[in-house]
């Protein structure tokens, strides 16, 4: 059984119009219109919300629907993802910051005749480039994995 039959069945058993089912649940009847035709799928925190409102089991609700499933494992893909991405770039602005901060601060020689420069910028500035192309590219390996092994189900 898909998940938009699954809907229907919960909201008829509860005889509730599609108006009546949203609003226990503080959404649209439109909302609620796009799950009973399988144009949208809810996210975990809605699928919690509706087992508690009608006292369902979650593991049905879930587990039931592979397409539910699958939804709920590439929502987590997509979160880990974007963490990743926001790991890179943050090490990425790490290195330009240090880059700006080396050419803007003074260089000067010291008493002994020593250039004194804060070369530990360029150090910072280089592995947190490197860290954050490394970690970029692992993410776009993990996406391309991640978009082939989809490709090959839908075949």
């Amino acid at each position: 059984m898909n998940f938009g039959t699954q809907i229907k069945m919960i909201r008829k058993e509860n005889q509730l119009t599609q108006e009546q089912f949203g609003n226990q649940l503080n959404i649209s009847r439109q909302t609620v219109s796009t799950w009973e035709n399988n144009r949208y799928l809810p996210d975990i925190e809605m699928l919690v919300e509706i087992a508690k409102t009608f006292n369902l089991s979650l593991d049905d609700l879930i587990l039931g629907n592979s397409v539910v499933k699958d939804k709920l494992v590439n929502d987590t893909k997509f979160v880990k993802r974007i963490r990743l991405s926001i790991l890179s770039m943050i090490f990425i602005l790490i290195a330009i910051v240090s880059a700006l901060l080396f050419t803007s601060l003074p260089s000067h020689v010291s008493q002994d005749g020593v250039l004194q420069e804060p070369w530990f910028l360029v150090i910072l500035a280089f592995f947190s480039l490197l860290t954050g192309l490394i970690i970029g590219m692992v993410n776009l390996v993990l996406i391309f994995i991640n978009y082939y092994k989809y490709a090959r189900r839908r075949k």
